[in-house]
C-alpha cells in the first residue's frame, strides 16, 4: 500500500531560496531528458535512457539541490514515453513551463 503526506510549510527566505532552485532544477532536468529524447528519436527511431546525471557537468546547480528531485523527474517522464513508443499518435510529452502548474516535487523518504 502506498502512502503520501503532503505539507504545509512557511519556510523563511533562504530556505524559500532552496525550494525555488529545487523546483527549477526539476523542471530543467526534465525539459533537457525531453529534449534528448526527441533529438535521438529524430535520429534513430529509438527511445533514449536518459538521465539527469549526463547534465550536471554542464549544469552544476543540479548537483546543488536534492538528487532525488531530478531523478524523480527522470520517473515522471519515463511513464509518457512508454505511452509513445506504444502508440506514437500520442504525440511526444511536453516541455515543464515554469508559469503554468504548480512549483512542487517529490522525494523519497
Amino acid at each position: 500500500m502506498f502512502k503520501a503526506y503532503q505539507f504545509r510549510s512557511y519556510p523563511d527566505k533562504e530556505q524559500a531560496a532552496l525550494l525555488a532552485r529545487t523546483f527549477g532544477c526539476a523542471r530543467k532536468a526534465c525539459s533537457l531528458m525531453r529534449e534528448g529524447r526527441i533529438k535521438r528519436y529524430e535520429e534513430t527511431k529509438e527511445m533514449l535512457r536518459a538521465t539527469p546525471a549526463m547534465h550536471k557537468e554542464q549544469y552544476p546547480d543540479l548537483k546543488e539541490v536534492d538528487g532525488l528531485a531530478p531523478a524523480n523527474a527522470q520517473l515522471n517522464l519515463d511513464d509518457p514515453y512508454k505511452s509513445f513508443f506504444q502508440g506514437p499518435e500520442v504525440g511526444f510529452p511536453n516541455f515543464k513551463r515554469k508559469h503554468r502548474g504548480r512549483n512542487s516535487y517529490t522525494t523519497n523518504v
